[in-house]
């Protein structure tokens, strides 16, 4: 087994969503689900993400982007979507992938995950960024 799916598996028996590593240090890890803790990641501690491994549980066109405004090294997941991998490669960061699918659908798998459009819609990562920095915004606000 190499070290990339040795990292995959031990974040998926520590039942953690996120870890965010540098030079095989733990920087930081969430068990929160979906895009939430790579956002703040990106957005309050982008020294951390430069450069770094993230090793995430799903890795779609949403989180792909995140990483690309952050700047990581490189991707351990055990689900990439296509359009992430094409992404990611486009930007030099490289991803190790357990598994490729076409898209990263919703938790019933009826649709593609809300994220995932939200991505698709968007001209770039750093738009991407800034559209979901507005949606959180807005959607903070109305609680």
């Amino acid at each position: 087994m190499q070290i990339w799916q040795q990292k995959i598996e031990r974040l998926l028996k520590d039942n953690v969503s996120l870890r965010i590593e540098k030079e095989n240090s733990r920087l930081f890890e969430s068990v929160e689900p979906m895009l939430m803790a790579l956002f703040r990641c990106v957005k309050d501690h982008p020294a951390m993400m430069k450069n770094a491994t993230v090793i995430d549980k799903v890795t779609g066109l949403a989180a792909a982007y995140l990483c690309i405004v952050g700047e990581a090294k490189e991707i351990y997941t055990p689900l990439a979507s296509e359009r992430a991998l094409q992404q990611l490669a486009q930007h030099n960061i490289v991803i190790k992938a357990g598994q490729t699918v076409p898209q990263i659908l919703n938790r019933d798998k009826s649709a593609p995950c809300p994220m995932e459009q939200m991505a698709y819609s968007c001209s770039s990562a750093a738009d991407f960024f800034d559209k979901l920095a507005r949606r959180i915004e807005a959607h903070r606000k109305a609680i």
